[in-house]
Parts: C-alpha cells; sequence; structure tokens
C-alpha cells in the first residue's frame, strides 16, 4: 500500500500496523516523546508490538472496534465480528485451535459474549429517548465514518496522521470513547490521556486535507457497565490549544531526534513528586460535592 497526503478507507488494523502507515505520526506515538523519552520512541518505532487477535493484550482493542462497529457501521457488524464460542468436551482443544486459525484468515476480530452485550446495552440507552444528543451524533447519516487522514505538518515536514470517528456536515468531528465509571470523571481524563491532543490533530488534519478550516471537536463517552450511560463533551478553544501545544512540542521533539540521530533517554536525576492541582485543592480548600 502506498500513502500519500488524503483520506482513506482503510481498517484500523492497517491504519497502526501496515508498513506504509506506520511512516506517519499518530496522537499514539507522538503521546509516547511527551509521557515517555525520545529513546522508548525509537524502540517502539523500530520493534512494533503486532498482537495476535486471542491475544489478552488485544482484548481491550477488540472490544472498542466492536463498539464502534456495531454503533457507527452495524451493517459491517457481521462481517467483522465474531462472538467467540463455547469449546468444551472431547476434541475442544483441537476445535478451539482450528476455529482460531480461521478467525485470523478471514481476518475477523473476536469477542466475548459479554462485550455484545454491551452493544446491545449501549444501543437501547441511545434509542431510549434519554441521550438524543449523542444519537443523533452517532446515528448521523450523513456523516463520514472511520476515515484515516494522512498531512504533511507546515512547521516541521512530518508526516501525521489522524482518524475521526465522525465528520458531519457541520464540519464537526465527533470520537467515540469508552469509559468505565467509577473512576476519575471521563472529562477529567482527557488531558491526561493527551486526548487533547488527538482533538488537535483531528482539527488540524482535517483542515489540512479538505482545504476548509474545521474547529469543532467532542468526545462521546459511552459507558460499558449497566445502565450504559452516555456523555457528550465538546472541547473549547483552551483545550484545543492545550492540544496544540502538546503537538508543538512533541513534533519539535522529534525533528531535533531526527536531524540529530539521538534518542536521549529519561533524565538521569532524582526528582521531586508533589500532588496534582486537583489534590492540592482537596487538601487546602474546599472540595466541591455532587448536589452543590
Amino acid at each position: 500500500m502506498k500513502i500519500e497526503t488524503g483520506f482513506y478507507r482503510i481498517s484500523l488494523r492497517d491504519y497502526h500496523n501496515d508498513p506504509a502507515a506506520r511512516e506517519w505520526y499518530s496522537k499514539s506515538s507522538l503521546s509516547t516523546l511527551l509521557s515517555g523519552s525520545p529513546r522508548q520512541f525509537r524502540y517502539e518505532q523500530d520493534h512494533p508490538e503486532i498482537l495476535d487477535i486471542f491475544d489478552l493484550k488485544a482484548e481491550k482493542w477488540n472490544r472498542g472496534t466492536a463498539i464502534h462497529t456495531y454503533l457507527l457501521e452495524l451493517e459491517l457488524f457481521e462481517k467483522e465480528i465474531i462472538v467467540i464460542p463455547e469449546f468444551f468436551g472431547t476434541g475442544s482443544r483441537k476445535e478451539k485451535a482450528e476455529w482460531q486459525d480461521h478467525i485470523r484468515a478471514e481476518g475477523k476480530t473476536p469477542i466475548k459474549p459479554e462485550v455484545l452485550d454491551i452493544c446491545k446495552g449501549l444501543e437501547d440507552s441511545l434509542n431510549s429517548g434519554w441521550y438524543g444528543t449523542a444519537a443523533r451524533l452517532i446515528q448521523d447519516p450523513c456523516a463520514i465514518i472511520e476515515q484515516s487522514g494522512f498531512w504533511i505538518d507546515a512547521k516541521t515536514g512530518l508526516k501525521c496522521k489522524t482518524r475521526p470517528d465522525t465528520i458531519n456536515l457541520q464540519m464537526e468531528l465527533w470520537d467515540l470513547k469508552s469509559h468505565t465509571p467509577g473512576r476519575a470523571p471521563f472529562a477529567s481524563q482527557i488531558c491526561s490521556l493527551d486526548y487533547d491532543l488527538q482533538a488537535y490533530m483531528g482539527l488540524e488534519g482535517v483542515s489540512r486535507i479538505t482545504g476548509k478550516e474545521h474547529r469543532d471537536f467532542g468526545f462521546i463517552a459511552l459507558h460499558t457497565i449497566a445502565p450504559y450511560d452516555v456523555e457528550v463533551v465538546h472541547c473549547d478553544a483552551d483545550m484545543i490549544r492545550s492540544g496544540e501545544e502538546k503537538f508543538e512540542r512533541a513534533t519539535r521533539i522529534l525533528k531535533e531526534c531526527l536531524d540529530k540521530n539521538m534518542w536521549p533517554g529519561l533524565p538521569d536525576e532524582v526528582m521531586e513528586v508533589a500532588p496534582p492541582a486537583w489534590r492540592m485543592k482537596q487538601l487546602y480548600g474546599k472540595e466541591r460535592t455532587y448536589y452543590e
């Protein structure tokens, strides 16, 4: 496969793993430069981890793929997703191995039965009338779905890529995220998980490719346990600026490393640590309760 600037209809697996696509830098790879080190980045580029679809590490990826496909492209679900059956009794080990080989050959994504339950639970929530905003965005018949975009960064000349879940006629980009409630609220995780970087790269990439400025990016957080609530959050100008700063910092580091062919590790020093700002507020300021 040869890739130049523009949009491509390719699978998520090819977006991440195809040799031609790997020459372009995604949010995930740039995040390594921000949270890790150039040395780690270089290692991951030189030693890509290609997971077997039945590996335990692949379960999270398979679940996300299934949820996206079920909600955004239901017509492809039966063609591309398969629920793992039970194997028991005499000869079950051989039967299971043969079945797995068959699924690998077909290129399907295997999921556990409970993942299908999550998909149906989320579908019911979206169709209940309670989450009309999310339903309208996800079920928009005019939206462009799962397109992979490739562009050249104007400042550094680096090859970059993005993959928005949906782009609608209002030039809004929306991305679906699986979320487990009970942990930190989804909105509070956006910066720590570099979703702000993803938002900026989506807007910048689509704007560069189409020649039309796109300014709106949002996330649809899908709760993966009952009652399958749904959150819709829109990134304001400061959130996009936060992502832009991360992008500029990461690409600057990457360009310098490429030019010098030097990939330093983490600083060899003792680092002082302190609680984050939100925790300091809990320690020394008033903590807002749910009902305030």
